[in-house]
């Protein structure tokens, strides 16, 4: 409970429900209201199957790749990873999903953190991954 009422999560929360309340403001609510009612179910259903075939076309491009880079790892954890990957591309974070540039000196910038980041090198065998020439480390 005591996270809840941070000022982090309670600002944008209050400012989600005033922006909802802005909009709702402007229009019919009994429209709107009626709208959802009348929203086909099957149309959601279809969305999802959809949405599932994409994402498993996606894991499987992911698994060729990791294949044809010759990177052996087991499957439930390239599944997690893409997962992982997937939902974090689409949820609203700070610093925690992207390496973001930092406001302090000691900590490396965008790029070198992206590079160093994305490259297999921990369990692969691979050579650890530099910044490219251009990069500002």
């Amino acid at each position: 409970m005591k996270t809840l009422l941070q000022p982090k999560v309670l600002i944008p929360l209050i400012l989600s429900v005033a922006l909802i309340v802005a909009l709702l403001a402007f229009t019919d609510v009994k429209k709107v209201v009626t709208l959802i009612e009348g929203f086909q179910k099957i149309y959601l259903l279809w969305f999802l199957l959809l949405m599932v075939a994409y994402e498993a076309v996606r894991g499987a491009q992911w698994y060729f790749l990791l294949r044809a880079l010759d990177i052996r790892v087991p499957v439930r954890t390239q599944i997690f990873a893409f997962a992982g990957g997937e939902v974090t591309k689409s949820v609203p974070t700070t610093s925690l999903a992207w390496p973001f540039p930092s406001s302090s000196p000691s900590r490396s910038t965008s790029a070198c953190s992206k590079s160093a980041g994305s490259a297999p090198s921990w369990r692969s065998g691979f050579r650890a991954a530099r910044a490219p020439r251009w990069a500002p480390c």
